[in-house]
Parts: C-alpha cells; structure tokens; sequence
C-alpha cells in the first residue's frame, strides 16, 4: 500500500482566495506620521449584510474613520456596520499616528450574512525612527571626529 500526500496551498491574497477583506498598508512609518489604512472589500455579490472590525497597534491614534464607521475604545478596534446590500462599500478607511518603534501589526475580521473572515493583505508596519534623529547622531559623531583630526594636526 502506497502513502499519498495531499497538500493545500491558501493564498490570502483576494477574493479568489476566500478572503473576504484585504489590508493595505505601507511597510514602514516614522513615529508620529499619519498613515491611512485602506480595507478591500471582497464580499461575495450574493451577501445581503456586512459589517467589519479592524484593531491597529496599541497606542496608536485613530482619526478619519470612512463609512459612518466608529472607534471602540473599551475593544481599540475601528467598527464598521451593519451594511445592508446594495449599499455595501467596495472600500472602507482610517488613517492611524504611528508611535513608537519596531514592528506592529493590525488584526481584523469581516462578516457577511452567515460567513466572514479574517482581514488579509498586509498586516504590520514597521515604526522606523525619523531620519533627522539618525542624522544629527551622523553629523555629531561626524564633527567630533573632524575636531578630533584636527586638534591632532595642530602643534
């Protein structure tokens, strides 16, 4: 008797895929920038209601939520919802204020009349810290050593 194996690739890229929502982000953000969120909505054209649910990092600031959607503070996630058909938007958005370093993600969920699924596309941002901070270290270390040569040349 032979072993078969069957492997299932899952693609959480689009609607082809089940993926009834798809996150656009950037991949990095200074601290204290603005960046504005869009949600793809992949719902299937026979669904009646929709609604959707999307948490940024913690901390971050949440400002000019689309679609009459609103900020749960006791949860921290930006609420969409009820959307009743033919008024389902194709787009839903929210910019956020990146804080902070290192690497943060966002979790959601979309749901439509019995079925629903988790957000996919992109996920996290990475918080870089602002060039100007890296630059003035560069030049101070840059100066510092100028003046070190120099006091070194003069006798």
């Amino acid at each position: 008797m032979a072993l078969m194996w069957v492997v299932e690739v899952v693609l959480l890229a689009g609607p082809a895929s089940g993926i009834a929502a798809v996150r656009a982000l950037p991949d990095n953000a200074l601290p204290g920038s603005v960046i504005t969120v869009t949600i793809t909505l992949n719902i299937p054209p026979n669904a009646t209601v929709a609604a959707a649910e999307d948490a940024p990092p913690y901390g971050w600031a949440v400002s000019n939520i689309s679609n009459g959607g609103s900020f749960d503070s006791p949860t921290r996630k930006v609420k969409w919802g009820l959307f009743f058909a033919p008024s389902i938007p194709a787009t839903l958005s929210y910019d956020v204020t990146a804080t902070g370093s290192n690497r943060n993600c966002f979790e959601g969920q979309v749901s439509y009349d019995s079925g629903g699924s988790l957000i996919g596309g992109d996920a996290c941002v990475v918080a870089i810290p602002a060039v100007s901070t890296w630059g003035a270290v560069a030049l101070t270390l840059l100066l510092l050593t100028a003046g070190t040569i120099l006091t070194r040349g003069r006798a």
